[in-house]
Protein backbone atom coordinates (compact mmCIF):
# COMPACT_ATOMS: atom_id res chain seq x y z
CA UNK A 1 0.00 0.00 0.00
CA UNK A 2 2.81 2.42 0.90
CA UNK A 3 5.86 0.88 -0.74
CA UNK A 4 9.09 0.95 1.26
CA UNK A 5 7.75 3.31 3.92
CA UNK A 6 9.35 1.09 6.58
CA UNK A 7 12.75 1.67 4.97
CA UNK A 8 12.34 5.43 4.92
CA UNK A 9 10.99 6.00 8.42
CA UNK A 10 11.52 2.99 10.72
CA UNK A 11 14.42 0.84 9.48
CA UNK A 12 17.39 0.61 11.86
CA UNK A 13 19.79 1.00 8.95
CA UNK A 14 18.16 4.28 7.89
CA UNK A 15 18.05 5.67 11.44
CA UNK A 16 21.64 4.68 12.25
CA UNK A 17 22.91 5.97 8.89
CA UNK A 18 21.23 9.34 9.50
CA UNK A 19 22.74 9.48 12.99
CA UNK A 20 26.25 8.59 11.78
CA UNK A 21 25.96 11.10 8.92
CA UNK A 22 24.85 13.82 11.33
CA UNK A 23 27.84 13.13 13.58
CA UNK A 24 30.11 13.28 10.53
CA UNK A 25 28.64 16.66 9.63
CA UNK A 26 29.03 18.00 13.19
CA UNK A 27 32.70 16.98 13.28
CA UNK A 28 33.91 17.47 9.69
CA UNK A 29 31.36 19.92 8.28
CA UNK A 30 29.05 19.94 5.28
CA UNK A 31 29.77 17.65 2.27
CA UNK A 32 31.88 20.24 0.42
CA UNK A 33 34.11 20.69 3.48
CA UNK A 34 34.35 16.93 3.96
CA UNK A 35 35.49 16.43 0.37
CA UNK A 36 38.09 19.15 0.84
CA UNK A 37 39.27 17.47 4.05
CA UNK A 38 39.59 14.10 2.28
CA UNK A 39 41.77 15.63 -0.45
CA UNK A 40 43.95 17.53 2.03
CA UNK A 41 47.35 16.14 3.01
CA UNK A 42 47.71 14.45 6.37
CA UNK A 43 47.90 16.92 9.24
CA UNK A 44 47.24 17.08 12.97
CA UNK A 45 43.84 18.71 12.40
CA UNK A 46 42.78 16.04 9.89
CA UNK A 47 43.85 13.22 12.20
CA UNK A 48 42.09 14.87 15.15
CA UNK A 49 38.78 15.21 13.29
CA UNK A 50 38.96 11.64 11.96
CA UNK A 51 39.74 10.21 15.41
CA UNK A 52 36.89 12.15 17.05
CA UNK A 53 34.42 11.02 14.38
CA UNK A 54 35.36 7.36 14.58
CA UNK A 55 35.42 7.35 18.39
CA UNK A 56 31.86 8.72 18.40
CA UNK A 57 30.82 6.13 15.82
CA UNK A 58 32.37 3.31 17.85
CA UNK A 59 30.71 4.58 21.05
CA UNK A 60 27.27 4.57 19.41
CA UNK A 61 27.92 1.15 17.86
CA UNK A 62 28.90 -0.31 21.26
CA UNK A 63 25.86 1.27 22.91
CA UNK A 64 23.72 -0.33 20.21
CA UNK A 65 25.18 -3.77 20.93
CA UNK A 66 24.88 -3.40 24.71
CA UNK A 67 21.33 -2.01 24.50
CA UNK A 68 20.25 -4.96 22.38
CA UNK A 69 21.65 -7.44 24.88
CA UNK A 70 19.87 -5.70 27.78
CA UNK A 71 16.67 -7.25 26.47
CA UNK A 72 18.07 -10.69 27.33
CA UNK A 73 18.78 -10.81 31.05
CA UNK A 74 22.05 -8.86 30.87
CA UNK A 75 22.61 -5.87 33.15
CA UNK A 76 24.71 -2.74 32.58
CA UNK A 77 26.73 -3.53 35.70
CA UNK A 78 27.69 -6.93 34.28
CA UNK A 79 29.69 -5.27 31.49
CA UNK A 80 31.63 -3.06 33.90
CA UNK A 81 32.28 -5.89 36.35
CA UNK A 82 33.27 -8.32 33.60
CA UNK A 83 30.52 -10.73 34.69
CA UNK A 84 29.40 -11.57 31.15
CA UNK A 85 29.80 -14.75 29.15
CA UNK A 86 31.89 -15.07 26.01
CA UNK A 87 28.65 -15.57 24.06
CA UNK A 88 27.31 -12.22 25.31
CA UNK A 89 30.57 -10.48 24.43
CA UNK A 90 30.60 -12.08 20.96
CA UNK A 91 27.00 -11.05 20.19
CA UNK A 92 27.53 -7.53 21.54
CA UNK A 93 30.69 -7.17 19.47
CA UNK A 94 28.99 -8.51 16.32
CA UNK A 95 26.11 -6.04 16.62
CA UNK A 96 28.53 -3.18 17.32
CA UNK A 97 30.72 -4.12 14.35
CA UNK A 98 27.66 -4.38 12.10
CA UNK A 99 26.40 -0.94 13.16
CA UNK A 100 29.86 0.59 12.67
CA UNK A 101 30.44 -0.90 9.21
CA UNK A 102 26.93 -0.73 7.75
CA UNK A 103 25.96 2.74 9.07
CA UNK A 104 29.41 4.31 8.92
CA UNK A 105 30.76 3.04 5.61
CA UNK A 106 28.28 1.07 3.51
CA UNK A 107 25.26 3.24 4.32
CA UNK A 108 22.71 3.26 1.47
CA UNK A 109 24.66 0.58 -0.43
CA UNK A 110 23.22 -1.81 2.15
CA UNK A 111 19.71 -0.84 1.02
CA UNK A 112 20.59 -1.24 -2.66
CA UNK A 113 22.65 -4.43 -2.73
CA UNK A 114 22.33 -6.36 0.55
CA UNK A 115 18.88 -5.90 2.07
CA UNK A 116 16.36 -8.34 0.52
CA UNK A 117 13.42 -6.15 1.53
CA UNK A 118 13.96 -3.86 -1.47
CA UNK A 119 13.57 -6.78 -3.87
CA UNK A 120 10.49 -8.08 -2.06
CA UNK A 121 8.84 -4.66 -2.08
CA UNK A 122 9.69 -4.19 -5.74
CA UNK A 123 7.60 -7.27 -6.52
CA UNK A 124 4.69 -6.11 -4.32
CA UNK A 125 4.31 -2.54 -5.63
CA UNK A 126 1.58 -1.91 -8.21
CA UNK A 127 -0.13 1.07 -9.85
CA UNK A 128 -2.28 1.59 -6.73
CA UNK A 129 0.68 1.93 -4.34
CA UNK A 130 1.12 5.40 -2.84
CA UNK A 131 4.74 6.49 -3.34
CA UNK A 132 6.79 9.67 -3.86
CA UNK A 133 5.94 10.39 -7.50
CA UNK A 134 7.06 13.06 -9.97
CA UNK A 135 4.19 14.73 -11.84
CA UNK A 136 5.71 14.68 -15.32
CA UNK A 137 2.57 16.15 -16.90
CA UNK A 138 3.16 19.28 -14.88
CA UNK A 139 6.96 19.21 -14.74
CA UNK A 140 7.94 18.64 -18.37
CA UNK A 141 9.44 20.30 -20.42
CA UNK A 142 12.22 21.11 -17.95
CA UNK A 143 14.07 24.39 -18.06
CA UNK A 144 15.75 27.05 -15.93
CA UNK A 145 13.43 29.60 -14.41
CA UNK A 146 13.73 32.60 -12.10
CA UNK A 147 11.00 33.72 -9.75
CA UNK A 148 8.22 35.57 -11.54
CA UNK A 149 9.38 34.55 -15.02
CA UNK A 150 7.29 32.67 -17.56
CA UNK A 151 8.87 30.57 -20.29
CA UNK A 152 6.56 29.27 -22.98
CA UNK A 153 6.31 25.47 -23.34
CA UNK A 154 8.32 24.92 -20.14
CA UNK A 155 6.94 22.89 -17.26
CA UNK A 156 7.37 23.65 -13.57
CA UNK A 157 10.56 21.57 -13.15
CA UNK A 158 13.56 23.92 -13.34
CA UNK A 159 16.03 21.00 -13.56
CA UNK A 160 17.84 22.03 -10.37
CA UNK A 161 18.59 18.37 -9.45
CA UNK A 162 17.90 19.04 -5.77
CA UNK A 163 15.63 15.98 -5.65
CA UNK A 164 18.57 13.82 -6.74
CA UNK A 165 21.07 15.56 -4.45
CA UNK A 166 19.04 14.91 -1.28
CA UNK A 167 18.09 11.32 -2.14
CA UNK A 168 19.98 8.91 0.17
CA UNK A 169 20.22 6.28 -2.57
CA UNK A 170 20.79 8.67 -5.49
CA UNK A 171 17.50 7.94 -7.25
CA UNK A 172 16.27 10.44 -9.86
CA UNK A 173 12.56 10.35 -9.10
CA UNK A 174 11.85 12.12 -12.41
CA UNK A 175 12.76 8.95 -14.30
CA UNK A 176 9.96 7.01 -12.64
CA UNK A 177 9.84 4.47 -9.83
CA UNK A 178 13.03 2.58 -8.98
CA UNK A 179 13.63 -0.11 -6.39
CA UNK A 180 16.26 2.13 -4.77
CA UNK A 181 13.58 4.56 -3.57
CA UNK A 182 13.12 4.08 0.18
CA UNK A 183 10.03 6.33 0.36
CA UNK A 184 11.69 8.77 2.76
CA UNK A 185 10.14 11.86 1.11
CA UNK A 186 13.30 14.00 1.15
CA UNK A 187 12.86 14.71 -2.56
CA UNK A 188 9.37 16.04 -1.82
CA UNK A 189 10.69 18.48 0.79
CA UNK A 190 13.52 19.64 -1.48
CA UNK A 191 11.23 20.17 -4.47
CA UNK A 192 8.59 22.01 -2.41
CA UNK A 193 11.23 24.44 -1.13
CA UNK A 194 12.40 25.12 -4.71
CA UNK A 195 8.83 25.58 -5.97
CA UNK A 196 8.24 28.09 -3.19
CA UNK A 197 11.33 30.06 -4.24
CA UNK A 198 10.29 30.29 -7.89
CA UNK A 199 6.66 31.05 -7.08
CA UNK A 200 5.18 27.76 -8.29
CA UNK A 201 2.64 25.53 -6.50
CA UNK A 202 4.04 22.82 -4.28
CA UNK A 203 3.45 19.15 -5.02
CA UNK A 204 5.44 18.68 -8.22
CA UNK A 205 6.80 15.65 -6.39
CA UNK A 206 4.25 14.26 -3.95
CA UNK A 207 2.90 11.11 -2.37
CA UNK A 208 0.46 9.68 -4.90
CA UNK A 209 -0.20 6.58 -6.99
CA UNK A 210 0.16 6.09 -10.73
CA UNK A 211 -3.61 5.62 -10.96
CA UNK A 212 -4.19 9.06 -9.47
CA UNK A 213 -1.50 10.67 -11.62
CA UNK A 214 -2.27 9.12 -15.00
CA UNK A 215 -5.98 8.32 -14.85
CA UNK A 216 -7.04 10.98 -12.36
CA UNK A 217 -8.80 8.31 -10.30
CA UNK A 218 -8.74 7.88 -6.55
CA UNK A 219 -6.58 5.09 -5.17
CA UNK A 220 -8.75 2.12 -4.24
CA UNK A 221 -9.22 1.23 -0.59
CA UNK A 222 -6.96 -1.65 0.40
CA UNK A 223 -9.91 -3.99 1.07
CA UNK A 224 -11.00 -3.61 -2.57
CA UNK A 225 -7.62 -4.73 -3.90
CA UNK A 226 -7.36 -8.56 -4.11
CA UNK A 227 -3.59 -8.47 -4.31
CA UNK A 228 -3.28 -6.54 -1.04
CA UNK A 229 -5.77 -8.84 0.67
CA UNK A 230 -3.78 -11.92 -0.39
CA UNK A 231 -0.61 -10.33 1.00
CA UNK A 232 -2.48 -9.47 4.21
CA UNK A 233 -3.74 -13.04 4.68
CA UNK A 234 -0.26 -14.47 4.11
CA UNK A 235 1.34 -11.96 6.49
CA UNK A 236 -1.28 -12.44 9.22
CA UNK A 237 -0.93 -16.20 8.90
CA UNK A 238 2.86 -16.06 9.16
CA UNK A 239 2.75 -13.70 12.15
CA UNK A 240 0.12 -15.87 13.86
CA UNK A 241 2.26 -18.99 13.48
CA UNK A 242 5.30 -17.10 14.74
CA UNK A 243 3.38 -15.82 17.78
CA UNK A 244 2.00 -19.29 18.49
CA UNK A 245 5.46 -20.81 18.26
CA UNK A 246 6.96 -18.22 20.61
CA UNK A 247 4.17 -18.60 23.17
CA UNK A 248 4.42 -22.38 23.13
CA UNK A 249 8.18 -22.73 23.04
CA UNK A 250 9.43 -25.44 25.38
CA UNK A 251 11.34 -24.37 28.47
CA UNK A 252 13.78 -27.25 27.98
CA UNK A 253 15.04 -29.56 25.27
CA UNK A 254 16.14 -33.16 25.60
CA UNK A 255 18.20 -35.26 23.22
CA UNK A 256 19.89 -38.65 23.50
CA UNK A 257 22.97 -39.60 21.46
CA UNK A 258 24.00 -43.25 21.37
CA UNK A 259 27.75 -43.81 21.44
CA UNK A 260 28.74 -45.23 18.03
CA UNK A 261 32.32 -46.26 18.79
CA UNK A 262 31.57 -48.94 19.84
CA UNK A 263 27.81 -49.48 19.74
CA UNK A 264 28.05 -51.90 22.68
CA UNK A 265 30.60 -53.53 24.95
CA UNK A 266 30.43 -57.09 26.32
CA UNK A 267 31.58 -57.12 29.95
CA UNK A 268 33.47 -59.89 31.75
CA UNK A 269 30.28 -61.13 33.44
CA UNK A 270 28.64 -61.64 30.04
CA UNK A 271 26.34 -58.62 30.20
CA UNK A 272 26.01 -56.09 27.37
CA UNK A 273 26.62 -52.40 28.05
CA UNK A 274 25.56 -49.39 25.96
CA UNK A 275 26.75 -45.84 26.45
CA UNK A 276 24.43 -42.84 25.95
CA UNK A 277 25.03 -39.11 26.04
CA UNK A 278 22.00 -37.23 27.34
CA UNK A 279 21.85 -33.52 26.48
CA UNK A 280 19.45 -31.38 28.51
CA UNK A 281 19.01 -27.71 27.55
CA UNK A 282 17.63 -25.26 30.11
CA UNK A 283 15.95 -22.36 28.27
CA UNK A 284 14.77 -20.57 31.41
CA UNK A 285 16.54 -17.81 33.35
CA UNK A 286 16.83 -19.92 36.52
CA UNK A 287 18.67 -23.09 37.46
CA UNK A 288 16.62 -26.22 36.78
CA UNK A 289 16.55 -29.51 38.71
CA UNK A 290 15.68 -32.56 36.62
CA UNK A 291 15.15 -36.24 37.32
CA UNK A 292 16.16 -38.69 34.59
CA UNK A 293 14.67 -42.17 34.37
CA UNK A 294 14.34 -44.82 31.67
CA UNK A 295 11.70 -47.35 30.65
CA UNK A 296 12.20 -50.54 28.67
CA UNK A 297 10.79 -54.02 28.22
CA UNK A 298 14.32 -55.41 28.65
CA UNK A 299 14.52 -57.34 31.90
CA UNK A 300 17.33 -56.61 34.35
CA UNK A 301 18.29 -53.41 32.48
CA UNK A 302 20.18 -51.28 34.96
CA UNK A 303 22.23 -48.11 35.22
CA UNK A 304 25.48 -47.56 37.07
CA UNK A 305 24.25 -44.38 38.78
CA UNK A 306 21.12 -42.62 39.96
CA UNK A 307 20.07 -39.54 38.00
CA UNK A 308 17.96 -37.62 40.49
CA UNK A 309 18.03 -33.83 41.05
CA UNK A 310 20.54 -33.14 38.30
CA UNK A 311 21.29 -29.40 38.18
CA UNK A 312 21.06 -27.68 34.77
CA UNK A 313 22.42 -24.09 34.77
CA UNK A 314 20.30 -21.30 33.32
CA UNK A 315 20.58 -20.94 29.55
CA UNK A 316 22.98 -23.87 29.24
CA UNK A 317 23.17 -27.39 27.86
CA UNK A 318 24.41 -30.11 30.19
CA UNK A 319 25.74 -33.43 28.93
CA UNK A 320 25.14 -36.48 31.11
CA UNK A 321 26.70 -39.84 30.28
CA UNK A 322 24.62 -42.90 31.13
CA UNK A 323 25.71 -46.55 30.97
CA UNK A 324 22.97 -49.18 30.71
CA UNK A 325 23.68 -52.88 30.89
CA UNK A 326 21.66 -56.10 30.60
CA UNK A 327 22.24 -59.81 29.99
CA UNK A 328 21.72 -60.83 26.39
CA UNK A 329 19.43 -63.74 27.26
CA UNK A 330 17.03 -61.22 28.87
CA UNK A 331 16.76 -59.19 25.68
CA UNK A 332 13.97 -60.11 23.28
CA UNK A 333 13.00 -58.65 19.92
CA UNK A 334 11.93 -55.39 21.52
CA UNK A 335 15.12 -53.59 22.49
CA UNK A 336 13.81 -50.04 22.67
CA UNK A 337 14.71 -47.76 25.59
CA UNK A 338 12.82 -44.59 26.50
CA UNK A 339 14.63 -41.94 28.53
CA UNK A 340 12.40 -39.59 30.51
CA UNK A 341 13.51 -36.22 31.90
CA UNK A 342 11.19 -34.54 34.43
CA UNK A 343 11.24 -31.12 36.06
CA UNK A 344 8.80 -28.55 37.38
CA UNK A 345 8.61 -27.28 33.77
CA UNK A 346 7.23 -30.56 32.44
CA UNK A 347 8.31 -33.96 31.14
CA UNK A 348 10.09 -34.93 27.92
CA UNK A 349 10.75 -38.37 26.46
CA UNK A 350 13.28 -39.65 23.95
CA UNK A 351 13.26 -43.12 22.34
CA UNK A 352 16.46 -44.92 21.45
CA UNK A 353 17.83 -48.45 20.97
CA UNK A 354 19.80 -50.85 23.16
CA UNK A 355 22.27 -52.58 20.85
CA UNK A 356 23.38 -56.19 21.30
CA UNK A 357 25.34 -58.70 19.18
CA UNK A 358 21.98 -60.17 18.13
CA UNK A 359 20.70 -56.83 16.81
CA UNK A 360 23.78 -56.55 14.57
CA UNK A 361 23.22 -59.86 12.79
Amino acid sequence: MLGRVFCGYFCFQTVWTDLFTQIEQWVEGIPSKRRKLEKASMSFNKIKLKVIKHLLWIAIALLSGVTWMLYFNVKWADYFSGNVSLTTIAITGSIALGAYVFAGFMREQTCLWICPYARIQGAMIDEQTVLPTYDYYRGEQRGKLNKGEFVKNNGDCIDCNQCVAVCPTGVDIRKGQEYGCITCGLCIDACDSVMEKVGKPKGLIRYTSLVELELNKSTQAFYKRPRVMVYAVILIGALSMLAYGMMNIASMEFKVLHDRQPLFVQLSDGSIRNKYELKVMNKTDAEMLVDITYNSSIKSLKSKKQLNSVRIPSGNVKSIFVYLSAYENNIGDDNEVTFVVSSDQGTLEYDTIFFTPKSMR
